[in-house]
């Protein structure tokens, strides 16, 4: 229409260039035609490629994704990870209560709960596959969180390559952006580290915000301002017999105008028929920025929205002028004069003068605007809060000495060239503790950061994309930079993934620019000036197009390579900080993180080696921490004198060093030396009030020595510093069950389990206060809540067994003893209580079968057999027991010559039972030791045969024996006898052993009662004045007691 329209008014008013009356009239309409067409053509799509947009968005999408495959990989790297993701009790137990809960913390000095959010909601999702987040192998879920952070990389770099669209014509500086912020190699910290996902949720937000601020702003243009030129702007071209100009190569055609049917069927004038549009957009602004500031906060939100929108606008005048001036060659045909091509010229600029739509005009857009900045403003103050309630800005300042404005430069000048050049790059980079004005390095920074802002500089005369770009790094990065000194590092890749959007702008600009000059035509261009572009027809061979794309593939496969590097560094904790050594291999204490991060991947070894490495060679700056090092790693290989030799080096290298006196308390605890542990925690624990760990092993030492009121205010302290303390509220409702408080225990863990119904150990000891309080139906319900969260949790199914026999629900009961037996994969005080219940069911023959199934199914333990045979008498299989019997009698003594690692496997200790600590089953026995145990066995199987002869012998040594296997031993024995003798009445000889052992017990009338049922039921005068002379040396042993 436009074309037509035009060439109608060449033909009414002639030649333009003629002479005679009607010339300078003829003139001035063909020159208002020419700018009505500037009007009417508007904004114009990027050109030829148009066919090639949407593929290139997916381009970007793969490109990140690529990035990120490596990053699957990974594990959880220490630091944050541990404090925010694993060991954050409201993030790795999700609940509806949590999520509200998140919302209202401040966390690790920051404000940051949607993150926490995204991180709870995937250990939903690994409870539901049945996977544990911090395991390794299988049923390891690190991969989940790796693969959300991947994920949305990708998406970010599908909206920056939508940004760049909306602010440059041509596609290909958009694609080339979007992949180089998809694959740059500073971008791994935030994809390959799992709390990257701050830094990942608050950019995303802010390409949102971006987005939806630019179609907010469109809303105001009049409909056709919007419309699709391209076609208006080819047909001009084709009409001047001219072929149609290809995308421009100045790095300053900014917008991508919409072209659309929408668009052409509305009216070409006024503002939206509804003001709906306009609320929802803003209405999204507002969430958008109100999620980035909870992801991490971005001050820079306010001035990035400006920057945009300038950009926009800009790019709508630049394209408006192209049209114009295409449009107006293609109807004059060169044939103006040059006077009238200079009034043409000047009323386009006229039109073009007002650079400011008038829909940006409307108070709505300022009103919005500066409700987005409030926001920010709000959010940054809380922040600024908190970290300074954490002390982060004091200890900034004090380590971090010198001018601000210099070491702000230096870390400028860091982030610009690694930007340009990314190796040597690491979880880390030191500061310079003292900066000055004549320091090389500052001098270096300085003249590279006035380089760059030279060349931006210079590059505005042609282009707007260096000051747009510049700009947008400039406001992101600013409050990264160390002015107000509040972490201990130089810089970090992590800050660099919002604020390089604008940098890889600027190269992805001067780079298509330079491969369309190298490989392709160079097309029609505007100034800013409006001087006519470079004319089309410069064309080069097949070679150089060659050479051009080989050159930009190369580039990307370094970058996906050296991507792909970076990212092994972030594998886990000993990776990251290997690299940090390799970086920075003569900076104090790096030797010293990799050894704590060798040894608690369990590498104490690795750990003792670097502890003595760092000792070697920053002895004068780091002595404390390489022998707290060294002490860690000697008690973790169980030298724990010498463990404490080195602790003590560290507290007499650096006495005021908190944490070498705290750990040289609790190895003094470990290692039993309970008085001086106590002497030390006493020193320590008033300057560590907020230091919950030392608080528990300090109060579970207390505890231990009988300073019950101490560990209570401690674990008062502990929820007092944290009330979301998961460990405290157990301790404190132990402690109320040893003093009978049943009902003070069962509200604490009550309430304790409100919030945190995953803690089964609480749920169990729940149970144990309702059994105490005779509440069997509650109880249960506890013990079956604690399995249903945790089913392997041995002791409440062992408890849930021994009240459902209780309770005489016999079949029950042992179903469910069964399940705690292969649950508990064989535990000591799980079989010996399935044991005492198949022997109360009197059912000895399933005894048998427990213990049977046990030492053929790979229950080598000596112990094991020995119960077989105890099992075996009882039942009456006295052959096959006293068989059994002797077979164990030779494991042992064939232990005895063993080494005592092997040995302990065949007889040793049994393990420690699990769960909470006031259980009602017997998880608290003492060691079962196999020899006192052993002549308990042969003492039974004596009293059973009967054997006389052989009863006295193993009862007089077991008796002899005066350890707490033995003490165990011998109470076993006297019930196996009480049951034995309730069954078989009339046998005398388990009266005698009872006698006996109760007589050695000081339980004078018990054994009284048992040496006479035996002097009547006995007929050989032999023994019966064996048991009076029993009887009288029990008298005389009870008198003198």
């Amino acid at each position: 229409m436009g074309v037509s329209c035009s060439r109608e008014v060449l033909m009414r008013h002639g030649s333009i260039g003629g002479r005679g009356a009607g010339a300078p009239a003829r003139r001035r309409d063909t020159i208002a035609a020419m700018s009505n067409r500037a009007r009417e053509a508007g904004n114009i799509a990027a050109g030829s490629g148009e066919g090639r947009v949407r593929p290139a968005g997916w381009l970007v999408v793969v490109a990140a994704l690529l990035m990120g495959l490596p990053t699957l990989r990974g594990r959880f790297v220490g630091g944050d990870d541990h404090r925010l993701v694993l060991d954050h009790v409201l993030v790795s137990r999700p609940s509806w209560s949590h999520a509200v809960q998140l919302l209202g913390m401040v966390h690790r000095d920051l404000y940051q709960p949607l993150p926490l959010l995204s991180f709870s909601a995937e250990f939903a999702v690994l409870r539901a596959l049945g996977l544990q987040a911090d395991l390794t192998g299988p049923g390891g879920g690190a991969w989940l969180f790796h693969l959300t952070n991947v994920l949305l990389h990708g998406l970010n770099a599908w909206l920056v390559w939508r940004l760049i669209r909306r602010l440059h014509p041509d596609w290909r500086v958009a694609a080339c952006a979007g992949v180089l912020f998809a694959i740059h190699p500073l971008q791994v910290e935030v994809v390959a580290w799992v709390n990257g996902r701050m830094m990942l949720m608050s950019t995303l937000f802010v390409l949102l915000t971006l987005q939806a601020w630019l179609r907010f702003l469109d809303l105001g243009e009049p409909r056709g301002s919007r419309a699709d030129g391209r076609s208006e702007l080819r047909a001009s071209a084709r009409a001047g017999g001219r072929s149609e100009p290809r995308a421009s190569a100045r790095a300053d055609d900014l917008s991508e105008p919409r072209a659309s049917a929408r668009a052409e069927s509305r009216p070409s004038h006024g503002l939206p028929s509804s003001t709906g549009q306009s609320w929802v957009l803003g209405l999204i602004v507002l969430l958008c920025v109100t999620a980035a500031m909870m992801s991490k906060v971005r001050v820079s939100m306010p001035v990035l929205m400006l920057v945009v929108a300038v950009a926009s606008r800009n790019a709508r005048g630049a394209w408006r002028r192209y049209a114009g001036r295409n449009a107006a060659r293609a109807e004059a045909g060169g044939s103006l004069g040059s006077s009238a091509r200079a009034e043409a010229r000047g009323s386009l600029a006229s039109q073009d003068g007002d650079r400011c739509p008038a829909g940006w005009r409307r108070p709505s857009v300022i009103v919005l605007w500066t409700l987005a900045a409030l926001i920010t403003a709000g959010f940054t103050w809380l922040n600024v809060v908190a970290t300074v309630d954490s002390d982060m800005f004091l200890q900034g300042a004090q380590k971090l000495q010198g001018p601000r404005v210099a070491r702000a430069i230096i870390a400028l000048a860091w982030y610009l060239s690694h930007v340009v050049w990314p190796v040597g790059l690491s979880a880390w980079y030191e500061p310079i503790a003292v900066v000055s004005w004549a320091d090389a390095r500052t001098v270096a920074s300085l003249a590279i950061v006035l380089l760059v802002v030279a060349a931006v500089a210079a590059s505005v005369r042609g282009t707007r994309v260096g000051l747009y770009g510049f700009g947008w790094f400039l406001a992101s990065i600013a409050s990264t930079l160390p002015l107000i000194p509040s972490r201990n590092l130089l810089a970090a890749d992590r800050y660099t993934y919002l604020p390089i959007i604008g940098l890889l702008w600027i190269a992805a600009a001067v780079g298509v620019s330079l491969m369309r000059r190298q490989a392709g035509v160079e097309a029609a261009a505007p100034s800013d000036e409006g001087q006519p572009g470079t004319p089309a027809g410069r064309r080069v061979g097949p070679a150089a197009r060659w050479l051009t794309w080989g050159g930009a593939t190369v580039v990307f496969a370094a970058l996906l390579a050296t991507s792909w590097k970076t990212s092994g560094y972030y594998l886990d904790s000993v990776a990251k900080m290997a690299r940090n050594l390799d970086i920075h291999p003569d900076s104090p204490n790096m030797h010293a993180k990799l050894g704590w991060a060798c040894l608690q991947s369990g590498d104490a070894r690795r750990g003792l080696e670097l502890g003595r490495e760092e000792l070697r060679l920053h002895a004068d700056e780091t002595a404390d921490e390489a022998w707290q090092l060294i002490g860690l790693s000697l008690l973790q290989l169980g030298e724990a004198e010498a463990a404490i030799d080195a602790l003590e080096r560290a507290v007499a290298a650096a006495p005021d060093n908190k944490q070498a006196h705290y750990r040289l308390a609790s190895a003094l605890a470990d290692a039993g030396r309970d008085q001086e542990a106590l002497a030390a925690f006493r020193r320590i624990i008033p300057q560590l009030p907020n230091f919950n760990p030392g608080l528990f092993k300090a109060a579970g030492l207390y505890r231990r020595m009988g300073l019950r009121d101490d560990a209570r205010g401690l674990y008062e302290q502990m929820l007092t510093n944290n009330e979301y303390d998961i460990y405290a509220p157990v301790a404190l409702a132990e402690m109320d069950v040893e003093d009978a408080r049943y009902e003070a225990a069962a509200d604490r863990l009550a309430a304790l389990l409100a919030w945190y119904p995953e803690h089964a150990a609480a749920a169990t000891n729940l149970g144990v206060c309702h059994t105490r309080l005779d509440r069997p139906d509650e109880a249960l319900a506890a013990y079956r809540h604690a399995v249903e969260v945790d089913p392997r949790a041995v002791q409440a199914w062992l408890n849930m067994a021994l009240l459902l026999a209780a309770e005489d629900r016999t079949a029950e009961a042992e179903r469910t003893f069964l399940h705690a037996c292969d649950v508990s994969g064989g535990q000591w005080d799980v079989l010996l209580a399935t044991h005492h219940f198949y022997l109360n069911a009197d059912r000895p023959d399933r005894a048998v079968d427990l213990w049977r199934a046990w030492t053929t199914g790979g229950g080598g333990d000596v112990r094991g057999r020995i119960w077989l045979g105890w099992a075996l008498t009882l039942h009456g299989g006295l052959s096959e027991a006293a068989a059994t019997l002797q077979s164990a009698a030779v494991m042992l003594q064939s232990a005895a010559a063993m080494p005592q690692s092997t040995a302990a496997k065949l007889g040793g200790s049994p393990p420690h039972p699990q769960g909470g600590s006031s259980a009602e089953s017997n998880g608290s026995l003492p060691h079962l030791e196999a020899g006192p145990l052993l002549l308990a066995a042969r003492a039974l199987l004596a009293a059973a045969a009967p054997s006389p002869s052989e009863l006295l012998a193993p009862l007089d040594a077991l008796i002899a024996e005066q350890s707490a296997g033995a003490t165990v031993a011998k109470s076993e024995l006297l019930d196996a006898l009480t049951w034995y003798g309730e069954r078989h009445p009339q046998e005398p000889w388990p009266y005698l052993a009872a006698g006996i052992l109760l007589s050695d017990a000081g339980r004078r009338e018990e054994a009284m009662a048992g040496f006479e049922a035996f002097q009547t039921l006995c007929d050989d005068p032999g023994w019966r004045k064996i048991a009076q002379e029993r009887m009288r040396r029990g008298a005389a042993g009870a008198g003198g007691r």
